[in-house]
Formats: structure tokens, C-alpha cells, sequence
């Protein structure tokens, strides 16, 4: 579900992982199901950046 964001929002950057999760989060009908994606959001953005 992430990737499908992160590819279509284009950004192949840490910043669009970041974006994707974000985006992924706003599809979630539950708030805690869309509280704890967007948590890892700062990990996910490390991780790209480092590794990308």
C-alpha cells in the first residue's frame, strides 16, 4: 500500500517515502491504525535518507 503511494506520488526521494506514509495514513479508516503508520514516518525517512 505504501509503495503504490510512493510511486505514484512520484517522489523518488526520502522525502516521498515520507510522503507516502503520510498519504497511506490518510486512507486508514482507523486512528490508531493511522497514528502508529505515521510514527514510523521519521524511521522511514532516516532509513531512506541513509540508505538512498
Amino acid at each position: 500500500m505504501i509503495l503504490t503511494h510512493f510511486v505514484r506520488g512520484g517522489q523518488m526521494t526520502a522525502g516521498g517515502v515520507m510522503q507516502a506514509d503520510t498519504s497511506t495514513a490518510q486512507t486508514l479508516t482507523g486512528t490508531d491504525q493511522a497514528a502508529a503508520l505515521e510514527a514510523l514516518e521519521l524511521p522511514a525517512l532516516t532509513t531512506a535518507a541513509t540508505h538512498g
